[in-house]
């Protein structure tokens, strides 16, 4: 019998303390079908990711456990991390309502980028840094920018909609 953890979220380790964060495991690339899940990072060295029950918020069943050294890589975003075991991935979002905001331009951006600065994500991309693990998550200096750009093209089809229309 799998033994699951309380979904109590710790923001930095211990020597008597797994690392935990409460996140939303993605099965697929959109957020249609994410489920509520507690990410952990053992004292015995092992990742493991529990679907959590949506309404009493206890962890009931393990998605993945892997130990640190048959993490291969982990890659993603400011909200996202998609870890890397053999041949399977895995997509954890760190904050869901950051990722709403980010599409509503420079300015759901900023509110993004605040909500993801309490999210628990920074400190799990150092810690996976400084274990050796290959990491590589785009930044909010990459958002921005790609954000900017795209926020700028939807404005201008906007506005030539608009001109084409009249």
């Amino acid at each position: 019998m799998e033994q699951t953890p309380s979904p109590q979220v710790t923001s930095a380790t211990s020597a008597a303390q797994p690392l935990q964060a409460i996140v939303d495991y993605l099965p697929g690339i959109t957020i249609a079908g994410a489920k509520p899940s507690l990410l952990e990072w053992g004292l015995d060295d092992h990742i493991r990711l529990f679907e959590m029950d949506y309404d009493t918020k206890q962890a009931k069943s393990v998605i993945f456990d892997a130990s640190v050294g048959a993490i291969t890589k982990v890659t993603g975003s400011m909200i996202m991390l998609t870890f890397h075991t053999g041949g399977n991935k895995y997509n954890v979002q760190f904050s869901q309502t950051a990722a709403g905001k980010m599409g509503l331009g420079a300015v759901g951006m900023a509110f993004a980028y605040q909500e993801t600065k309490n999210s628990g994500i920074n400190t799990w991309t150092n810690r996976l840094k400084a274990t050796g693990i290959e990491t590589k998550v785009m930044g909010w200096g990459w958002s921005i920018k790609w954000g900017l750009i795209l926020s700028g093209v939807i404005f201008v089809g906007a506005i030539i909609y608009v001109v084409a229309t009249v």
